[in-house]
């Protein structure tokens, strides 16, 4: 199944240099990518000033983090599979004229660390606005999981985990009723005017945007340091 659709997608994206373009900006280009599904959570933020409400959207944007940590790790660490772009073996179009060296010498794709995000991001819009939430998920399912997979970038499955890795964190973190309240009572408390967690949410907009580029070069920094610690 995996790579019968795989094949579908990349020959039909390949079939028009027209339809090659489209693809390919909508798999590389985070404003395309992104820009309906962030307009949506910002929409949802500052339309409400229920402290609840945001908490819920910060503990959705920390299940993204960890996700995406997660995603990452193992697309560095555990060799599932090779990206399809970079397995010469299936004779795919490489659209993206992607090398090994175009992803931070990540050449495993499994699971999908843009579909982690993207598809938590969509959970989180979901679990405030049913309808924002379904149309943020078949955008996500077109940019990130069809043209993606045309491309040659992931395989379906490697969309398929990250959906549900991201889905699942978010589910789990911002439905945890005890700390949603704890969290909105301390800020009320120390934050009344939510004027410090306006400004967190806007941080962690600008570091989800681009697949937390700061945040995962800190996490690997503290990796290499605790192998450094064992090494020695």
């Amino acid at each position: 199944m995996d790579f019968s659709v795989l094949y579908f997608l990349n020959k039909l994206a390949a079939s028009c240099g027209t339809l090659s373009t489209v693809t390919g900006m909508f798999t590389e280009n985070p404003l395309l990518r992104g820009g309906p599904i962030f307009f949506c959570i910002c929409y949802l933020w500052f339309s409400t000033n229920d402290v609840n409400v945001r908490v819920k959207i910060i503990m959705g944007g920390i299940a993204c983090i960890l996700g995406v940590l997660i995603s990452v790790f193992c697309q560095s660490h555990v060799p599932i599979h090779v990206r399809p772009v970079y397995d010469n073996r299936l004779g795919l179009v490489n659209i993206l004229k992607w090398n090994q060296d175009s992803t931070d010498k990540r050449i495993y794709s499994f699971p999908s660390d843009t579909a982690t995000l993207y598809f938590a991001l969509v959970t989180i819009v979901f679990l405030q606005s049913r309808k924002m939430g379904l149309l943020s998920f078949l955008w996500a399912v077109l940019t990130v999981g069809v043209c993606r997979v045309a491309v040659g970038v992931h395989y379906p499955s490697d969309i398929l985990a990250g959906m549900i890795l991201g889905t699942t964190l978010v589910l789990v973190l911002s439905t945890i009723a005890g700390l949603t309240k704890w969290l909105s009572k301390r800020i009320l408390r120390y934050d009344p005017g939510q004027k410090y967690l306006n400004i967190f949410f806007v941080f962690l907009c600008l570091e989800a945007y681009s697949l937390f580029p700061g945040l995962s070069q800190i996490f690997y920094f503290f990796i290499q340091l605790l192998k450094g610690g064992h090494a020695g």
